[in-house]
C-alpha cells in the first residue's frame, strides 16, 4: 500500500490524456504544482501572464488512478519571458483547488520549512517520456542559488535522473521525513550530472501569501528523539475557512480627517510600527450596498494600540486592490503593516500585508458577499478579529527581529482583549482563528524552554502550556497544539497527561499522518514508564503507517531489543540497512544509540544481538 509522500503524488494531464507532469496534495482540497505544467496540460504558452481559467485535468495514480478530477487554478506563477530581468526564484508555480472530492486514501503531505538541506538525501516520484505509470527518483539536495532554488543531484553510478515529468513533484527529504520543495527543472545542458532544481517550501509559502502556514518555533537542538528534531513544522496547509455571518454594514464615508491621516516617511519616525488602514476598494457592486470597515477597524486599532509603546494607526487616502499595490503604499508611508480589502460580486475581504516582514499566519478573511444585507451586523466581531490578526503580525515582526519578549507581550495582550470581547464565543470560525494565534503565543513561550525538561524553566513551560490549554478550549483539532502539549507534559514529569494528549490525536483521526506521530510520542512515553508492550503495539502501527520512515524502525528496532524479541529487532534493522547509507548521518546515530543500548544492558544476548547487527550496517 503507498505511504509516506505516494498517497498525495498527482498525475497531471492534457485534456486528451497525455501525461504532463506531477502535483502533489497539500491540503484535503489544494494542490502545487508548477506552473509550466499547467501550461503543457492546457497547451498554452508558458509564460502566460494571464490566470488560465480552463480546468485541469488530474488523478492519483497511485491510490486511484481511475478517479478523474479536475481542478482550477486559483494561484499563478508563470515562468517568465525569455529576457526578464526580474526573475527572484518565486515563479514557476501554480496552485490548483480541485473540483469534487479527493480519494478517500489521499493524504497531504507534511510540509517543512528547513534552512539548512545540504547533505539530506531525498526521494520523489514524477512522470518522464514513457513512464505515464510514474517512476521513483533518489539523490542528494545541494546547495542553494542566488533567487533561493535549491540544486538536488541523483549521484548513483545507475538510478533515475529527475528530467521533464518530474516537474511539480514533491522532494521527500528522508532526514527530516517531510517535504521539503517540488522540483522544477532539469539541467538539459549537463545529463550525464544528473542534476535538477527544487523551489523550497519556504519560497513557495512566501509567494502564495493565502497558503498559511503556522510555524511551531522550537529550539534547534534536538527533542527527546531524533525526529523531534524540526525547528519549523508545519502542522497542515489549508486556507483560512470561510468566517459567516459577521458583517459591518456601514454608509459611505468622506475622505479621512487630516487628523487620521497617515504622515509620509519623512514625517514619521523610523523607529514608530505604522499600521496603515487603506481605502478599501468597491468592484461591480452597487455603493449604497458596500461595506465598509476602514472607520470602524480604525476606532478599534486606534484603541488597541494605545498602551503600546511605538505603534501607530493612520488612514490612508490611497485604494489598493492587490499585495503589490499594498507594499508600494506600505513603503512610501514606511508602514509595518498594510490592512487593505474591498468587495466584488463574489467576495468580501481584508488582507493583512507585511512590509518589512513577511506575515505568514493569520493574514487574510474572505466572505462570500452575495448575500450581505442577510448577514448578522455584529459590528465589533471583524475589527476584533482584524485586531487580534494585526497584533500578531507586528508580534511577529518582532519575533523575527529577536525581540521575543515583546513579541510575546504583544500576542498576549491581544488574545486577552479578545477573551474581553467574547470574540469566539458561540462562533465556531473566531474560535478557530483564536486557538490559531494562542497556538502561535505557546510556540513563542517554548523558545526560553530548556530542552530536556522544565526544572529550569518552569516558568516558561507553564506559560506555554497555558496557551496550549487555551487554545485546546477554543479549538481541540488542531494536532500540533496537542503534540506540543504532550511534550510539554513529558517535560514537566507528567508522563499520564502526556499519554492523554497524544491519545486524544489518535482517537480523533487513526488513520491520519497525525496520529502517527502522537503514536511514536506516546511509544517514547510508554518505554520510559517500562510499559514495552504497549510500546511495541503503537511502534508496529507507525511502522506499517510509514514503512520507509528509517527513525521510527530504529525505535522500534531499540524497544525489540529491550524486550528480548531479537529476531524481530534483526529483521528491523536488515530493512533499515537496506537505505540507511543514503544518509550517513543518520546511520551515524543508529549505530550510536545501539552502542550505548549494548553497554547499558546486563543481557548478554542482547549485546551479542546488538554487535551482529552493527556489523550489517
Amino acid at each position: 500500500m503507498p505511504t509516506g509522500f505516494e498517497t498525495a503524488i498527482v498525475r497531471i494531464r492534457k485534456s486528451n490524456g497525455v501525461v504532463v507532469g506531477a502535483g502533489f496534495l497539500v491540503s484535503q482540497n489544494y494542490v502545487i504544482t508548477c506552473a509550466h505544467v499547467v501550461a503543457d496540460a492546457l497547451e498554452i504558452s508558458w509564460d502566460t501572464q494571464k490566470r488560465p481559467t480552463e480546468v485541469v485535468y488530474l488523478d492519483f495514480p497511485l491510490i486511484a488512478s481511475e478517479e478523474s478530477l479536475t481542478g482550477r487554478v486559483v494561484f499563478w506563477r508563470p515562468v517568465p519571458p525569455k529576457g526578464s530581468t526580474s526573475v527572484n526564484g518565486k515563479e514557476d508555480i501554480a496552485g490548483l483547488e480541485l473540483n469534487g472530492t479527493v480519494p478517500k486514501t489521499a493524504q497531504p503531505v507534511d510540509l517543512i520549512i528547513e534552512e539548512d538541506l545540504r547533505g539530506h538525501s531525498f526521494r520523489t516520484f514524477g512522470f518522464p517520456a514513457g513512464h505515464d505509470d510514474g517512476l521513483e527518483a533518489t539523490g542528494v539536495i545541494r546547495g542553494r542559488q542566488g533567487t533561493g532554488w535549491i540544486q538536488i543531484e541523483d549521484i548513483k553510478e545507475t538510478g533515475v535522473r529527475l528530467e521533464p515529468g518530474f516537474s511539480g513533484a514533491p522532494i521527500w527529504d528522508q532526514h527530516l521525513n517531510g517535504v521539503v520543495g517540488m522540483a522544477v527543472a532539469a539541467d538539459q545542458k549537463r545529463p550525464e550530472a544528473k542534476v535538477a532544481f527544487m523551489i523550497p517550501i519556504k519560497v513557495i509559502a512566501t509567494a502564495w501569501t493565502e497558503l498559511t502556514i503556522p510555524p511551531l518555533i522550537l529550539t534547534p537542538n534536538k527533542r527527546f528523539r531524533y525526529w523531534r528534531n524540526r525547528p519549523w513544522i508545519l502542522a497542515s496547509i489549508a486556507l483560512l475557512p470561510v468566517l459567516g455571518g459577521v458583517f459591518i454594514v456601514m454608509q459611505n464615508h468622506a475622505t479621512p480627517s487630516n487628523n487620521y491621516q497617515c504622515k509620509t516617511m519623512s514625517q514619521t519616525q523610523e523607529t514608530v510600527n505604522k499600521i496603515v488602514i487603506a481605502n478599501f476598494y468597491n468592484t461591480g457592486v452597487d455603493a449604497k450596498n458596500i461595506l465598509r470597515t476602514e472607520d470602524r477597524l480604525f476606532e478599534i486599532l486606534k484603541k488597541d494600540a494605545q498602551n503600546a509603546d511605538s505603534v501607530e494607526v493612520c488612514l490612508a487616502n490611497e485604494t489598493v486592490h492587490n499585495p503589490l499595490e499594498a507594499q508600494t503604499l506600505g513603503k512610501n508611508l514606511n508602514a509595518t503593516i498594510v490592512i487593505w480589502g474591498g468587495r466584488d460580486s463574489i467576495l468580501f475581504e481584508v488582507k493583512l500585508e507585511g512590509i518589512k516582514e513577511k506575515i505568514p499566519y493569520l493574514n487574510a478573511l474572505s466572505f462570500p458577499s452575495s448575500n450581505a444585507s442577510e448577514y448578522n451586523l455584529q459590528t465589533q466581531d471583524i475589527p476584533g478579529l482584524i485586531s487580534v490578526m494585526t497584533a500578531f503580525g507586528l508580534s511577529m515582526s518582532y519575533y523575527l527581529n529577536h525581540q521575543i519578549p515583546k513579541a510575546r507581550d504583544i500576542l498576549t495582550d491581544a488574545l486577552a482583549t479578545a477573551d474581553q470581547r467574547k470574540l469566539g464565543k458561540n462562533n465556531e470560525e473566531n474560535a478557530e482563528r483564536l486557538a490559531e494565534a494562542y497556538y502561535l503565543l505557546g510556540s513563542m513561550f517554548e523558545v526560553n524552554i530548556d530542552d530536556s525538561n522544565c526544572a529550569k524553566t518552569f516558568e516558561a513551560c507553564q506559560k506555554a502550556l497555558n496557551a496550549y490549554e487555551k487554545a485546546s478550549e477554543y479549538n481541540v483539532k488542531p494536532y500540533q497544539n496537542l503534540l506540543n502539549k504532550g511534550i510539554l507534559y513529558e517535560k514537566l514529569k507528567l508522563p499520564d497527561k502526556a499519554i492523554e494528549a497524544y491519545k486524544t490525536i489518535i482517537d480523533y483521526e487513526p488513520e491520519s499522518n497525525s496520529a502517527v506521530v502522537a503514536r511514536a510520542y506516546r511509544a517514547d512515553v510508554l518505554l520510559s514508564k517500562g510499559e514495552k508492550e504497549e510500546a511495541i503495539k503503537d511502534l508496529d502501527i507507525v511502522c506499517q503507517r510509514k514503512p520507509a520512515n528509517l527513525e521510527y524502525r530504529h525505535f522500534l528496532g531499540l524497544a525489540q531489543l529491550q524486550t528480548g524479541r531479537l529476531e524481530k529487532a534483526k529483521e528491523t534493522y536488515q530493512y533499515v540497512n537496506i537505505y540507511v547509507d543514503s544518509d550517513k548521518e543518520l546511520k551515524d546515530e543508529i549505530i550510536e544509540d545501539l552502542n550505548t543500548l549494548a553497554k547499558g544492558t546486563k543481557n548478554p544476548d542482547i549485546t551479542k544481538a546488538i554487535h551482529e547487527i552493527i556489523s550489517t550496517l
